[in-house]
């Protein structure tokens, strides 16, 4: 991929990939603008723990190099665990 030059922290789609009685696996996704002027989608991996709530990340977003969009899109889903929820689908919407 081009050297990204913006990565959206703003809006970050997460999408559950897999569960089972100990953990669910999420994606999440966001737009990044590349060197060449286009937008494309990039995304990363994390896990929770579901008995602790430990978020860990399992792929790292390209161009998300201080973890601004890992941390939203972990504390998105810590949210959701304290409540007891592992959506499908959700999004974290700064704004």
């Amino acid at each position: 991929m081009k050297d990204i030059e913006y990565l959206d922290f703003m809006c970050i789609d997460l999408n559950k990939e897999l569960e089972d009685e100990i953990m669910c696996k999420y994606s999440f996704c966001s737009n990044a603008k590349v060197s060449d002027g286009t937008i494309k989608k990039v995304k990363g991996m994390l896990s929770i723990d579901k008995s602790s709530g430990e978020v860990e990340l399992i792929d790292k977003m390209p161009g998300d190099d201080e973890n601004m969009v890992f941390f939203r899109a972990r504390a998105k889903i810590r949210k959701h665990w304290n409540n007891g929820e592992y959506p499908s689908v959700t999004m974290f919407a700064a704004g």
